[in-house]
């Protein structure tokens, strides 16, 4: 009689566990990774991260020939086009190395304060077929080094 009474309550206990598990760790493992930008206005940067945890208000990377949802267009007192937020250095988190993007269309299209782009080597053009205006109007932007990136885009770049 005794033995019964233990082995109801360890049943008890583990059927217990088993729906915490199963309701408690439901959100861990229904997180999906994906790939997103962070623009911090204040700051002037703009972070490229890939995982689980994109903040309210983060943008998805664009798809197609459509700007990204960070580009905000206007023109000056002279009539020339550029991005009105204040980009002045962009950021490749450490966990964009695990990111496939297939398109870079216009990502930093006239940021014209942009003077740094950091963590590049955590970018990985494997699987990008088009980088069409992506650095156009970048004019504060005196150095990039792209050798990192996959053969297919240095071809693109010696054909344009």
């Amino acid at each position: 009689m005794k033995t019964k009474f233990y082995s109801f309550r360890l049943v008890r206990f583990l059927l217990a566990i088993a729906i915490c598990l199963h309701v408690c760790g439901s959100n861990v493992f229904a997180q999906t990774v994906e790939s997103y930008v962070v623009l911090d206005n204040a700051a002037g940067t703009l972070t490229f991260k890939h995982d689980a945890n994109k903040p309210a208000g983060a943008f998805s990377l664009n798809e197609g020939d459509t700007f990204p949802a960070w580009y905000d267009g206007g023109y000056d007192g002279d009539g020339n086009e550029y991005n009105k937020n204040n980009i002045k250095k962009v950021v490749f988190d450490t966990s964009f190395a695990n990111a496939r993007p297939t398109n870079c269309y216009a990502w930093f299209y006239m940021c014209r304060d942009l003077t740094i782009i950091e963590g590049l080597e955590y970018f990985n053009t494997e699987k990008v077929t088009d980088m069409t205006g992506m650095f156009d109007g970048c004019s504060s932007l005196t150095s990039l080094d792209v050798s990192n990136f996959e053969s297919t885009y240095k071809k693109c770049l010696r054909e344009e």
